[in-house]
């Protein structure tokens, strides 16, 4: 965990509060925040990584983690690994009378539906016949996927993907540059000066390009003919959004050499690495287990999907 520069007598609340309180092994969020003495109002500081967030005395938690939770949801954004990891270890009778507590409080609702849309496990309460419905995600801080509407929970999910994948992506302050400058009319105003035989060949130079530099990374040196069947198929296919894994498997069997082309996903361990020399073999990652590609395929598949049916900037959805 990153260790930050906290004032004496701060006290964690709210995500810090539940990594330290579980002892969750969990990537650092990107906002800590404490409660201390003497501190008239809250103020912030930016750290090399995470933001740091000092709160004054008044906002002090009970030490109640769905309290924390509930601070966190507020203040601090949504970090589904650490909530996932904290809904699986507090007792569901606790969650089911904080749920009951607040029938229809804002916090209440979105935490009842995590816990069912995190962990697969639906808890014995009854559906709520009205009341508002509140949004998951706030637009204004992240990129949201197509709104569906839960109406058990009365809460609007409008996450990026499912519970087998969900990414998350906060609307930076140097995202928001970005949107700002809005490339996407710019691009459209120089597509529009040229004719669709242009525009191809330039598509076509710009994929062979792109290729060619992605073997090279690979050490790999193909013949023009390899080449040019493999940019074929990306001018065929990259405005594809029929996603599948029929699609997948199909296109791997058009760039891989027969004598290794698969009919289904890998079932064998595999990692990325290189060989500095002969018995040195330095790895850089190492892929998913064999036995979980095909759900969290599935899971990438359908969030893949919703992404593309959403509003989102494209660069954001490539980025994914």
């Amino acid at each position: 965990m990153l260790e930050l520069d906290i004032p004496p007598g701060a006290e964690p609340i709210g995500y810090r509060f539940l990594v330290e309180h579980f002892h969750l092994n969990t990537l650092p969020h990107y906002r800590w925040s404490y409660v201390g003495p003497g501190w008239d109002s809250r103020a912030f500081k930016y750290e090399n990584g995470p933001e740091l967030h000092l709160y004054p005395k008044s906002y002090q938690i009970e030490n109640q983690p769905l309290n924390h939770l509930e601070f966190a949801l507020k203040h601090e954004g949504v970090n589904l690994l650490v909530i996932k990891q904290v809904l699986s270890i507090i007792d569901r009778q606790i969650v089911i009378n904080y749920i009951s507590s607040y029938p229809t409080g804002k916090y209440a609702k979105k935490i009842w539906f995590l816990y069912e849309f995190l962990l697969d496990k639906q808890l014995p309460l009854d559906n709520l016949k009205r009341g508002s419905y509140v949004t998951l995600l706030d637009p204004a801080h992240y990129y949201c996927g197509t709104p569906r509407k839960s109406q058990r929970h009365r809460v609007i999910d409008n996450l990026l993907g499912n519970n087998a994948f969900s990414p998350l992506v906060r609307k930076s302050f140097r995202l928001k540059q970005f949107e700002e400058k809005q490339l996407n009319l710019l691009t459209d105003a120089v597509v529009k000066k040229y004719d669709v035989e242009t525009l191809t060949r330039a598509i076509r130079y710009l994929f062979t390009k792109e290729t060619i530099a992605s073997w090279e990374i690979e050490r790999e040196k193909p013949d023009k003919a390899r080449t040019s069947k493999f940019v074929t198929l990306l001018q065929k296919n990259y405005s594809n959004r029929e996603f599948s894994k029929k699609l997948l498997i199909m296109l791997q069997k058009e760039i891989v050499d027969p004598r290794f082309a698969l009919e289904d996903y890998r079932t064998f361990q595999n990692y990325i690495g290189e060989e500095p020399q002969p018995g040195d073999v330095l790895v850089h990652y190492i892929t998913p287990r064999p036995e979980d590609i095909a759900d969290l395929m599935e899971g990438l598949l359908k969030s893949a999907l919703r992404m593309f049916s959403s509003s989102m900037d494209a660069i954001v959805v490539a980025s994914v």
